[in-house]
């Protein structure tokens, strides 16, 4: 069993810009409701603790393995246990003219899916988190701090 969520947001700003708003884990409880918090080393193969919000308002801490850290281009994450249960969350970065676009997307496979999918996160979560990437990254290059709704979408 899987299930997948796909997203996409314009952003203004640099890709480089736009990673260093990311990669500032610091910063996330004040733009990212779906994972307020993030803690350990900004390396590839590196172990670290990530507060994950559920659909339902609780947070929950998650191991998770850093697997692919390529600055301003992709920051993916993989958790869970072989066969039961695998997340894979990834944050592509296209560097475009006038700006970036943003790929939001995650991958949940395994038996346990069909069971605790109304815990995992939602495409209305990873559409918020990619608002507020957006929010915070425009406002520190100049951009407008408005987000257009047309700008931020789900691929199917």
């Amino acid at each position: 069993m899987a299930h997948k969520i796909r997203t996409v947001i314009q952003i203004t700003g640099s890709a480089e810009h736009v990673w260093e708003v990311l990669t500032d884990f610091d910063s996330w409880p004040e733009w990212n409701a779906a994972d307020p918090g993030f803690s350990g080393s900004l390396k590839e193969g590196a172990k670290v603790e990530l507060t994950s919000a559920t659909p339902t308002g609780k947070t929950q801490n998650l191991k998770i393995k850093l697997t692919v850290v390529d600055p301003s281009r992709q920051l993916t994450w993989e958790s869970g246990l072989p066969l039961l249960f695998k997340a894979r969350h990834t944050f592509r970065i296209q560097a475009e003219e006038g700006g970036c676009t943003v790929h939001n997307d995650a991958f949940f496979r395994g038996l346990l899916v069909p069971f605790i999918r109304g815990q995992l996160l939602t495409e209305t979560m990873f559409r918020e988190t990619n608002r507020g990437l957006k929010r915070r990254a425009e406002s520190g290059e100049g951009g407008e701090n408005q987000v257009r709704r047309d700008d931020d979408r789900s691929i199917r």
